[in-house]
């Protein structure tokens, strides 16, 4: 729960059972969505990162995935060789933020040699991992502590608002959940405390939401 590099946290998540392919993809996604605010990335790779999205909640088949992905892989790969070829654009476009797009790209991780860094774009790795760690923690909580999720506390004030969350990315809504969760009986500490912990940039997957949703 406290580590700052998301390489061994993934590793371990996915060898664990939780790790569904739809929440590995939801933080592929997520981390491809840290590109939007660093860089202007072209709308067919914008669509491609909602189109993969859309597949992971089931709303998109896997051929509409592979048309929209096929043209987009390509205009990544172009556009990170384009932004490595300018130190300049490398540190203005975030370091992480290229691996990123290589990860949506090609499905897998692309971490960097620390060792080969520049000091400035060595930070831009550290900062840009820690938004990482932050989504493997909102998305698969702590693995060593799973929580059981009372179905008593499903009333239909949480459930729809916690669809309404997720369906319109309205996480700052959180701590409403929070609120409904207690109100319908549940004490248990780490939900209501991940609900309710302002530093939490959660995202689709979040496994609070997942867990009132059913969704795995």
């Amino acid at each position: 729960m406290g580590c700052e590099d998301p390489s061994p946290m993934l590793k371990h998540v996915e060898s664990i059972r939780e790790a569904s392919e739809r929440k590995l993809r939801l933080f592929s996604v997520g981390c491809c969505r840290l590109l939007f605010r660093v860089v202007q990335v072209r709308s067919v790779s914008r669509r491609a990162v909602e189109m993969a999205e859309a597949y992971a909640d089931g709303l998109a088949s896997a051929a509409e995935m592979a048309e929209v992905c096929c043209y987009a892989n390509s205009t990544a790969e172009h556009a990170c060789r384009d932004v490595a070829e300018s130190e300049t654009g490398i540190v203005r476009a975030d370091c992480t933020a290229l691996n990123a797009a290589w990860a949506m790209a090609e499905y897998r991780t692309h971490p960097p040699d620390h060792n080969a860094l520049s000091p400035i774009f060595r930070a831009h790795v550290q900062a840009e991992q820690a938004f990482q760690c932050g989504y493997l923690r909102d998305i698969f909580g702590n693995p060593f502590r799973p929580v059981a999720f009372d179905p008593t506390w499903l009333t239909s004030d949480v459930q729809l608002l916690a669809r309404d969350i997720y369906s319109e990315r309205a996480f700052d809504r959180m701590p409403i959940l929070a609120d409904a969760l207690q109100e319908a009986g549940c004490t248990n500490e780490d939900i209501l405390n991940h609900c309710r912990e302002t530093s939490i940039t959660h995202v689709r997957g979040c496994w609070v939401a997942d867990l009132v949703l059913g969704w795995e």
